[in-house]
């Protein structure tokens, strides 16, 4: 064998990508990339994530605004509860949609479901055009719960009042840790009146409700006076935190007389909606009515003059409006509800 045999293994040096070639490979991928999404979205191909219902935010959206319509408050608060846990609206819409929800439970009855969604909504952004709505509503939820040191606290941090000038308001009554100062004695009077005054819309004038609220708060705010009111409120308000301790309010007799109570109330608000954007009475109206029913305002057998009959007109011809405003609001309603009455019954029950 010859000396100079040599056996040996032939290697290769590896191959060795240059920089370019990776660049463009990254490019092409990247490129791959962004037409397939595009695709998608204008395919309508993107996938919608779901919720623990198994829909997607947008079916959630419509359900929730569903039973909101039929009045499942408690089931539309949960369906925007998972429409936000699956979309990321801006805090600003975030805010607006847990104040939505605790509007909800509150109208359910679970206030303390409605208070976390309120603080929630506070927590997320300052939203300045339900601000005030969240004090109040915060404030009417404690209040059903009777959590009376709470709310104090909570009127206490929402109200901004320089403390050296509400030290200066005399206090005239404490229940508890709650001061009632002078000032806010009277503007609970204040509050009363407006809202006896309210029940007696349209059948008083503007200027003749606020001249009658001028009379009555000048007759009561009077030293004799305010102490009766105050010992009116405070008799209420002792009434009130022990029924709101004992929980009469989750009593199925309460439940049904609220019912039956919102129901009118809301009749009332609704028509009064339907008055004010109908009716409006001048002033030659009511002198051609006055002079077509003069006679009614006869006293003494002389007949009062139009000036001196001028609320008792401006009733009157307000009732008429409100009755055929009413007749046909009742007209349109029995149509769109299909309402069919059954006459020949109701006389068969008579028999």
């Amino acid at each position: 064998m010859p000396d100079d045999l040599k056996l040996s293994l032939k290697r290769e040096e590896p191959q060795r990508s240059s920089p370019m070639r990776l660049v463009n490979l990254l490019l092409i991928i990247t490129v791959v990339l962004v037409a397939m999404n595009l695709m998608m979205r204008i395919g309508g191909w993107q996938m919608d994530r779901r919720g623990s219902s198994g829909m997607s935010a947008g079916l959630l959206e419509e359900h929730a605004l569903k039973l909101e319509k039929q009045q499942l408050y408690s089931a539309a608060a949960r369906a925007w509860t998972e429409y936000l846990e699956l979309e990321s609206p801006g805090s600003r819409e975030q805010a607006g949609i847990w104040f939505r929800i605790g509007k909800l439970y509150q109208d359910a009855g679970d206030f303390e479901r409605a208070l976390d969604a309120y603080y929630r909504s506070e927590a997320i952004a300052e939203v300045k055009e339900i601000e005030s709505a969240i004090s109040l509503r915060v404030s009417e939820c404690l209040e059903r719960l009777g959590r009376f040191a709470a709310l104090r606290g909570e009127l206490e941090s929402r109200t901004a009042v320089d403390p050296e000038s509400a030290g200066s308001d005399e206090i005239v009554a404490e229940i508890g840790s709650w001061k009632i100062s002078r000032s806010s004695l009277e503007t609970m009077i204040e509050a009363e009146i407006d809202a006896q005054l309210g029940q007696a819309a349209g059948r008083l004038s503007p200027d003749e409700i606020r001249k009658q609220k001028e009379k009555l708060l000048g007759s009561v705010l009077k030293e004799g006076e305010l102490g009766k009111w105050l010992d009116r409120f405070i008799a209420e308000e002792l009434v009130y935190r022990l029924a709101m301790e004992e929980r009469l309010y989750e009593s199925a007799e309460y439940r049904k007389m609220i019912r039956d109570i919102e129901k009118k109330l809301i009749v009332q608000k609704r028509l009064q909606q339907e008055y004010a954007e109908l009716i409006t009475v001048t002033d030659e109206e009511l002198r051609d009515w006055y002079e077509k029913n003069k006679e009614r305002f006869s006293e003494d057998g002389n007949i009062k003059s139009f000036e001196e009959s001028a609320e008792q007109v401006y009733a009157a011809v307000h009732l008429e409006k409100e009755m055929q405003v009413q007749s046909q609001l009742i007209g349109e309603l029995i149509d769109k509800y299909d309402v069919v009455i059954h006459s020949s019954s109701l006389e068969k029950g008579g028999e």
